[in-house]
């Protein structure tokens, strides 16, 4: 938040010099020095307060509602103001928002950082998180993932998506010591990841580290800083002017998710400067088989996403396809005179009116999956009538309603569902059958989640299935428990229909 309070600061004397050149028009009731201060007085009122000064807001209001014939006071009590932001120290104390519902190892962390200079916030639900970042200026976050009211990769996901707080770096702090939570967390925009329980001085190096580099480097907030490209947030901010444009001006809009091939396989072998390399040369290979207004960004990890107004699907896919064709002749050295061929697959899919962006890319996401269970190296939209072949999810779940609910959520994705009412029926299916993913609930008759868990992955047949949690038990030494036994992801419940789908479809895509 920092940074863009410094941005906006830089901006006000160019505010303040077409305040005072309207001034002079308003003593003789000028017409377009009116028109002026009310658009400069609009803009700075909805602008002032997201930045960090509620100060100007209020001034501004009370100059957009003020009548023509008493605008001079409120324009010169305006300008007084912010030449007062505009003259005010850049740098302030850190604030550290701790996230965690923990009371016990919140207040432990709030003793441990504080210090001159700092003033420590904690929140105990997601919710309260959200409230502090709409109040205050926070220089870092530390977060839990398993919070009570969301999953804190969904939080994380809302820190990424707003300009606000593009930029404020996020330590993830969490018992969620599964490889796939971690790689997950960086991708989607997590600055570091320690494990619980975690030393006074590793939490102590990482909260100074990232203070620092927030302090010493003023990031460009809508860019990536590894490809260029818009980063998260601008393109939130693209896809809604983009899909009122088209809604008004009745044209198409289709948005594309585009997911490079194997790409783990790439930073374990060849190291992550390669996967680097390749991040950036896709990146450019996209941009450049775009024409103006189409838009990619960096959607997280070894994700892009794009934007074509004015495009149906099939023409979307056709210009992917050309970028796509264009990687398939490029190579990587990796060394010993050996080259790497990379390509990607991409899902395709119409933005309807009334689609929030969440929405428009779990579609595109749905055929991206179509794009990686037909083979990879293709892109998929919904004229390519691709059916991919039926994955096999066994559920176990005692809860009737909650099991029928599930079952029908994962048949209309076009999985084939096996459910069972308890673990023991369960493991018996697990052992009789071959399943692409278990899902399971802890607190079950005859054979609890835990035990499930324990018994699949000592059997040879079942040992590489991937197995996800689905439970109320989000206790870290829950939580801890599951992934230590060998559970993939670990989803507390409530959790939203999206959200399973797209923990199971993340899991699907990297198994394949």
């Amino acid at each position: 938040m920092r940074e863009l309070r410094t941005w906006y600061r830089n901006r006000l004397p160019a505010r303040i010099a077409a305040l005072e050149s309207a001034r002079g028009g308003l003593v003789r009731r000028d017409f377009e020095s009116i028109s002026s201060v009310r658009r400069i007085a609009h803009q700075l009122r909805g602008s002032g307060a997201t930045y960090g000064f509620p100060d100007i807001s209020a001034a501004a209001r009370t100059l957009e509602e003020a009548p023509e014939e008493s605008l001079l006071d409120p324009v010169n009590s305006l300008v007084e103001t912010l030449r007062q932001a505009a003259s005010s120290e850049g740098e302030e104390r850190a604030s550290i928002l701790i996230v965690d519902d923990d009371a016990d190892l919140a207040n432990y962390m709030s003793t441990l950082l504080a210090g001159p200079g700092r003033r420590i916030h904690v929140a105990y639900t997601g919710a309260e998180a959200q409230a502090i970042l709409e109040k205050e200026e926070i220089s870092l976050v530390l977060l839990d993932l398993i919070l009570p009211d969301m999953d804190g990769r969904n939080f994380l996901m809302k820190i990424r998506e707003r300009l606000a707080t593009v930029s404020i770096p996020v330590v993830v702090v969490t018992v969620k010591s599964a490889e796939q939570a971690k790689s997950e967390c960086l991708a989607l925009g997590a600055d570091e990841y320690l494990e619980k329980p975690v030393t006074p001085e590793s939490l102590q190096n990482a909260v100074l580290g990232r203070l620092r580099i927030g302090s010493e480097l003023v990031r460009e907030f809508r860019r990536d800083a590894l490809t260029g490209l818009p980063n998260r947030a601008a393109f939130h901010e693209a896809y809604d002017r983009a899909r009122y444009v088209a809604s008004v001006a009745g044209e198409p809009l289709s948005v594309a998710l585009i997911d490079i091939d194997h790409f783990q396989i790439v930073n374990d072998a060849c190291g992550r400067p390669l996967g680097d390399q390749v991040l950036r040369r896709v990146a450019e290979g996209i941009a450049k088989s775009l024409c103006l207004p189409d838009l990619v960004a960096r959607w997280g990890g070894e994700e892009f996403v794009v934007l074509f107004p004015r495009s149906e699907p099939a023409a979307a896919a056709q210009t992917l396809n050309r970028a796509l064709e264009t990687l398939r002749h490029e190579s990587f050295e990796v060394g010993n005179g050996r080259t790497l061929q990379v390509t990607f697959s991409a899902g395709v899919a119409p933005v309807e009116a009334t689609m929030s962006v969440e929405e428009a890319i779990s579609e595109a996401d749905r055929h991206l999956y179509l794009a990686k269970q037909a083979g990879l190296d293709r892109v998929v939209s919904p004229d390519d009538k691709v059916q991919a072949p039926r994955r096999k999810i066994l559920l176990a779940e005692d809860d009737e309603m909650i099991r029928v609910v599930i079952q029908r959520l994962l048949e209309r994705e076009g999985y084939e569902v096996t459910s069972c009412g308890d673990g023991s029926a369960a493991l018996a299916c697990a052992l009789e059958n071959s399943y692409s993913m278990i899902l399971s609930d802890i607190l079950m008759p005859k054979l609890d989640g835990f035990e499930l868990l324990q018994r699949l992955k000592e059997t040879s047949e079942t040992e590489r299935t991937p197995v996800v949690m689905l439970t109320s038990m989000g206790k870290d030494q829950d939580v801890h428990r599951g992934f230590a036994l060998g559970a993939d992801d670990y989803i507390v419940k409530p959790f939203s229909s999206s959200e399973l789908l797209s923990r199971v479809r993340r899991l699907m895509k990297k198994a394949s």
